[in-house]
């Protein structure tokens, strides 16, 4: 059905080492921006500018530091002050939207309490130290690990900033405070990625994990006995599954799986569990092929796929806690016939992605990750320039919502954002996806944004 199959894919390393961890940021007083969450067209979060202090770190590290920054997001700065007594002259004289304290600080809670107090108004956090002192964010907080380099350094500071950003958001402070049953990440994750990322560590040990799990076991099987992977056998034994899937894509399943095992009792007239799985495997799918196809990457199609995977969890957690807030949002886009994000705006004043986002944010999931569930329906809100997984997982939901439709109750066939697509030199690439998954091409009607795209296209040529 799809044009790749798992078996020419090499497994790929677990995700990296040494996950970062942090202290409690500051609640930001003031922070929220006194609107809506909005729709996609109306403002750009991930693209505004931002201005970040950072407290020690040595001279050599922070050149690398910025540039990892900037290579995730050009339009931030950092400064550093090397001496810690700084900080409160700098930020009286400067705006800044956050500080983070380096872990090599001398007594950073102390310090970060005494800034709390004075600059209220700044998003603050401290790396933790390598005893892994310090608060966890949130409940969602696992155990304590270290910050090891820069870029896994930068990818922390931007998946916080973003995290907290959305949080601060009036719509969604009001949802979280209606939301009493929050899923925890699932403990044979957890043990899998101990497992994946000591030395010794195996696919194997972690096949024995999956097969001694009955529910874990037999979504293994559904999912590699699929149309997704058309083998030419029937896989019975879970432990080659986990072998065929290779490391990411078995803490992906472990991770979804062990979060819809959570919401196993459902109630809602408007939503199928077994529906959305379905539809979730399908984008995974989609959004690791079309990946495949457009990069030749496999570390960053395995990323799609989880991505792909993930993209619509924040469904769960709204099911499992607002039945009917969700009935009568999927009441109101059936009856107005429009997209599924704008009629939870309208009821929620948020969508399930971001509420997903912010569930994934707290996990420390990686950021391309967390911005691919945030956006996948309004993929402008992030600053690519090229394409990237978000792409991928846009693109891969497209492409699902096309060829399931109503009948799948998820909504109404979402579209392409051909601005976005536009601006990356890609919306052309529409059909070539299409045909490549094994659909059948569109003629694209011919839009303002289609015009943009010809204009833009012109200009990369």
């Amino acid at each position: 059905m799809y044009p790749f199959s798992a078996s020419q894919q090499p497994n790929t390393p677990a995700l990296a080492k040494n996950d970062p961890d942090l202290e409690r940021p500051i609640d930001r007083a003031g922070s929220a921006n006194g609107k809506n969450f909005p729709a996609a067209a109306e403002i750009n979060h991930s693209g505004s500018d931002k201005r970040l202090l950072v407290l020690g770190g040595s001279r050599s590290w922070f050149p690398n530091f910025e540039h990892a920054l900037l290579e995730l997001r050009p339009n931030w700065s950092a400064q550093q002050a090397l001496d810690p007594n700084q900080a409160p002259a700098l930020l009286s004289s400067s705006s800044f939207d956050a500080l983070i304290i380096h872990k090599d600080v001398a007594q950073a809670p102390k310090l970060l309490r005494g800034l709390k107090e004075q600059f209220p108004q700044v998003l603050s956090f401290s790396l933790r130290d390598a005893a892994g002192n310090g608060v966890a964010v949130s409940a969602f907080e696992s155990a304590p690990k270290v910050v090891n380099d820069q870029i896994e350094t930068a990818e922390t500071v931007v998946r916080t900033v973003l995290t907290h950003e959305w949080t601060s958001q009036p719509a969604l402070r009001e949802l979280l405070g209606q939301i009493k049953k929050l899923p925890t990440l699932p403990r044979m994750h957890t043990q899998v990625t101990r497992e994946l990322q000591s030395p010794n560590g195996s696919l194997e040990v972690v096949s024995q994990y999956v097969r001694k799990d009955p529910v874990m076991a037999a979504k293994f099987l559904q999912v590699i006995n699929s149309a997704a992977y058309a083998l030419a056998y029937t896989v019975a034994d879970p432990a080659e599954a986990v072998m065929f899937l290779g490391a990411m894509r078995t803490r992906a399943l472990i991770l979804m799986a062990g979060v819809f095992s959570q919401f196993d009792e459902l109630k809602c007239s408007s939503f199928s569990p077994e529906q959305i799985w379905q539809h979730s495997l399908h984008v995974a799918s989609l959004a690791q092929g079309i990946t495949l196809i457009q990069t030749e990457d496999p570390t960053l199609a395995e990323l799609a796929f989880t991505a792909g995977l993930l993209h619509d969890i924040g469904k769960l957690v709204l099911v499992g806690n607002l039945p009917d807030m969700y009935a009568t949002a999927h009441k109101l886009q059936q009856y107005k016939q429009i997209p599924e994000s704008e009629a939870e705006l309208t009821i929620l004043n948020t969508t399930h992605a971001e509420l997903g986002a912010c569930l994934l944010g707290t996990w420390r999931l990686p950021l391309r990750i967390v911005e691919a569930v945030a956006w996948h329906h309004c993929p402008s809100q992030g600053c690519d320039t090229s394409f990237s997984v978000l792409t991928a997982v846009h693109a891969g939901n497209v492409l699902a919502h096309e060829t399931m439709g109503e009948n799948a109750r998820i909504g109404l066939p979402s579209r392409f954002d051909v601005f976005y697509l536009a601006q990356l030199g890609m919306a052309s690439r529409r059909n070539v996806w299409r045909e490549a998954c094994g659909m059948p091409s569109k003629d694209e009607e011919i839009t303002f944004e289609d015009t943009i795209r010809r204009r833009l296209e012109a200009k990369h040529n």
